[in-house]
Order: C-alpha cells, then structure tokens, then sequence
C-alpha cells in the first residue's frame, strides 16, 4: 500500500532560502512534495487549490505578509487544520505582534533565522509526526 503523500509549501521571496530550506528537508518523508511560492497572495492562490501538511512561512514579505497570510488561511479560507511555522529573521514587533501573541493566536512555531539546518528538520518532522498522528487519530 503505497505512503499517502506529504505537501510542505515553502512561501519565501528570497530564492537561496528556499533552496536552501528545501535542501535541508527534502528527505524527511519518502513520499514528500515542496511546493514554493514567492508571496503570500501566491499561497493563498494554491492554498485554494492543494491542501499541504505544513506550511513554511516567511513573515516579512512583499505583497502579503507571514501573519496576514496566517490570519487569512484561518478566518478567510476555513483552513483552521492547516500546520504554519514562521520563519524570520527580524522582529515580530516588525508586524505589530510579540512572538507570544502570534503564536497564541495561530497555534505556529517561530523559528529565528539564521537556524542550524539540524534544528529545522527536527522541527519539521516534529510537526509532521504531530499532523500525521492527528491523521491517524480521526
């Protein structure tokens, strides 16, 4: 019986990020698909499409921003399941948020860049271990 497939979309406008956030989780599961888009209003276009374990987001973007993406996903779209971790390598003052706040109200890990590349697959596979367990569960 063949593994269900794993969807991780990688919203990141910074192309040498996403490869290398791709590099360093490709492997995690032996079914597993990346998807990236550059922007959050590209996310929420495939969001409307394809529905991921986890999304990779970064939070100071142009055109819609890591928290509004986050925010829209889960008042505007009804996709309240959806996994986020939140990437950033500046302040979440920066969007008028403390980290305590936005992880609160969306239930995502924070993740500071630069990161040791160990620390995010281990932090990826946790929170797939955690979707696939809830998966199993319902």
């Amino acid at each position: 019986m063949p593994s269900q497939q794993t969807r991780i979309l990688i919203v990141e406008d910074n192309l040498n990020m996403q490869s290398f956030i791709h590099k360093t989780i490709f492997d995690l599961r032996e079914n597993m698909v990346v998807h990236f888009v550059s922007n959050g209003e590209d996310a929420l276009t495939y969001l409307d499409q394809t529905r991921p374990n986890l999304v990779i987001t970064d939070l100071l973007m142009p055109r819609l921003n890591g928290i509004d993406l986050m925010r829209k996903v889960r008042d505007e779209h009804g996709l309240e399941y959806v996994r986020f971790m939140l990437v950033t390598g500046g302040l979440t003052t920066d969007v008028g948020m403390c980290e305590a706040d936005i992880k609160s109200m969306f239930g995502c890990i924070i993740v500071r860049k630069p990161f040791r590349p160990a620390f995010l697959r281990a932090t990826v596979n946790s929170l797939l271990e955690e979707v696939e367990n809830e998966q199993v569960g319902s």
